[in-house]
């Protein structure tokens, strides 16, 4: 027996489904709509740093142009001065030759009527007086060539060769860049924007602990900002305190998870910025920044950005605003260019644990405050730290740990 519905009921059914399927319609209209402005946005960015690297490329093969163009003429410079100086030292022998040469011929024509008279008084008194012929030594032009033409091939087709490989190599790290690219960049970076992902679900409140702190840094009230003030402060030590490097840490740990944080660098000629393991040496000079000794960072040298890596990876430019991102799952270290929402560089295969020490695996706790190490059996925690240092002039701005504000945000 078919169930029998009212014209009513059908009616509200289909004027309830008519409803959902608008909203539905509307959601999927208004994701296309986000989708297509942030392709325009992307568009823009890649056209932006296109032009950037154009301009780059021009700009560089004209300085190499000019650089050849002067060298090419200072080697014919050098090639011709050479030439004058023989040709000048032939000249001056010439004329010494010629002088010679009328002086023997003035003497052979006296030897030639002194030969000739019958009078032998004569020919006893004049000869005497007859000067004796000059032999100077025979002039040798120079016929050793001061650079082969073949040198000159050889040099040139050596170069020619080493600017070829030198542009290859660039295009095939720019095709190995972009098949590293996780999937279509239209499509997984534009409509899943991965930064503002990470800003929204991975935000974390980090502020500098003043105990870690290098006596010559001055931590900001608020924890939240640090600048080097030039000159060791009497503050008390203790065994979580840099003694000679210009670090602070962050306050707080992480072991797990994932975490994010923001970071001004803008006005700061040097700098670095990153985490580290816990166990990180304080004391002395003896801190190493590769990740093969717990620390992942990125720095700035008067002008020159690079990834503390091993060996470094030098930067094109220095972002202003710096994001961190922490994978503990991953074993991930990804840095962002904040203000042009792009990845800067990532550390993968991070190892954030490290081997116990000796006798650990009696459960004990070990090392500083810091250090908080708990063993369960032969099995280690380690946590990883913010880890700063502000540029060494005192006149510049402090480094400062920013809120985080999403793109939504700032809109």
């Amino acid at each position: 027996m078919h169930e029998v519905i009212s014209l009513e009921e059908e009616l509200k059914q289909r004027k309830t489904q008519l409803l959902f399927m608008k909203v539905r319609v509307d959601q999927i209209l208004e994701e296309k709509s986000i989708a297509a402005e942030r392709i325009q946005n992307s568009i823009k960015q890649r056209r932006q740093k296109m032009e950037k690297v154009k301009a780059e490329t021009i700009r560089s093969f004209a300085a190499l142009v000019a650089l050849i163009e002067a060298k090419k003429i200072k080697l014919v410079e050098f090639l011709e001065e050479k030439q004058k100086a023989t040709e000048q030292e032939a000249e001056m022998v010439i004329r010494q030759m010629q002088m010679e040469i009328l002086e023997n011929q003035r003497i052979s024509i006296q030897l030639e009527d002194l030969s000739k008279t019958e009078d032998d008084f004569k020919l006893l008194q004049d000869l005497p007086s007859i000067s004796t012929p000059t032999d100077s030594k025979t002039f040798r032009p120079k016929t050793q060539i001061v650079l082969h033409e073949n040198t000159v091939k050889v040099a040139v087709a050596h170069m020619e060769k080493v600017l070829s490989e030198q542009v290859e190599n660039m295009i095939r790290e720019a095709n190995l860049m972009e098949l590293d690219e996780p999937g279509d960049p239209e499509t997984d970076e534009v409509f899943h924007d991965e930064l503002e992902t990470l800003q929204q679900e991975n935000m974390t409140t980090v502020s500098l602990d003043p105990s870690t702190a290098h006596p010559s840094l001055i931590v900001s009230e608020d924890r939240k900002g640090v600048r080097d003030g030039g000159s060791r402060r009497n503050v008390s030590d203790n065994s979580s305190r840099f003694d000679c490097l210009h670090y602070v840490l962050g306050s707080e740990g992480f072991s797990s998870g994932r975490c994010y944080f923001e970071v001004s660098v803008k006005g700061q000629s040097t700098w670095e910025v990153g985490v580290a393991r816990d166990t990180i040496s304080r004391k002395g000079v003896n801190l190493s920044l590769s990740p093969e000794h717990g620390c992942w960072t990125l720095g700035s040298y008067w002008g020159q950005c690079q990834v503390n890596s091993n060996p470094p990876v030098v930067l094109p430019a220095a972002p202003e605003q710096l994001g961190v991102f922490v994978d503990f799952n991953q074993r991930l270290v990804s840095f962002y260019d904040v203000d042009t929402r792009t990845l800067i560089y990532s550390f993968t295969q991070c190892t954030f644990s490290s081997d116990p020490p000796e006798g650990a695996g009696k459960g004990a706790p070990f090392g500083s405050s810091l250090k908080r190490w708990i063993y369960i059996g032969t099995v280690t925690k380690t946590r990883i730290y913010p880890i700063f240092r502000p540029s060494s002039e005192e006149k510049e701005a402090a480094l400062h740990i920013s809120p985080v504000r999403s793109s939504k945000r700032r809109k």
